[in-house]
């Protein structure tokens, strides 16, 4: 039997190897969307704060749902550098209402108007946030694919081998050492 090693396989075999090996397939596939999931949960702490004030996380089956609960303390805590172009924009618009509300006498009608305002707007800009954050969620083949690529690249298959040319079957050798 004569094993052929990954290391000594194009990218490109190796690649339709690993595809249409269902068990390595479905390895790198729960890889890839476990990897995804904590890019989501990193960026949610870097854009809403790591316990994100004034927004309520709702899990929801296998996704989430964001609420506003305190307009302010979100406003207050969001990272304008972790927004889309379109949050940013709104954000913008928040800060400019944000710092004319915080100008304004209590008693002012002005006041309660711009809270309903900057409180809509904060809601609007809350869903930027989530749509971003959703958007881990969804990928094509072609994004598993291109990973894939990438590992194969830097060499994370390449001890991994077929015998006598058959692509059905991969193995990977274990080296155990005791001293």
């Amino acid at each position: 039997m004569k094993k052929k090693y990954f290391k000594n396989m194009d990218v490109n075999e190796q690649l339709d190897i690993i595809i249409n090996n269902n068990t390595l397939m479905n390895n790198f596939e729960e890889l890839f969307y476990s990897n995804l999931m904590e890019q989501q949960r990193e960026e949610t702490e870097l854009m809403l704060g790591l316990y994100t004030p004034g927004v309520d996380i709702r899990d929801h089956y296998s996704s989430f749902f964001l609420a506003l609960s305190d307009w302010e303390k979100f406003f207050n805590n969001v990272n304008k550098d972790y927004l889309s172009e379109d949050g940013i924009i709104l954000y913008n618009e928040i800060s400019k209402l944000y710092e004319e509300y915080q100008n304004t006498e209590l008693f002012d009608n002005r006041y309660n108007e711009l809270y309903e305002i900057i409180e809509n707007k904060c809601k609007e800009l809350l869903s930027i946030c989530e749509k971003q954050l959703h958007s881990y969620e969804h990928y094509s083949e072609e994004d598993v694919k291109e990973e894939l690529r990438y590992h194969i690249e830097i060499g994370d298959y390449e001890e991994m081998y077929i015998l006598d040319n058959d692509k059905t079957v991969v193995y990977e050798d274990i080296t155990k050492i005791y001293k």
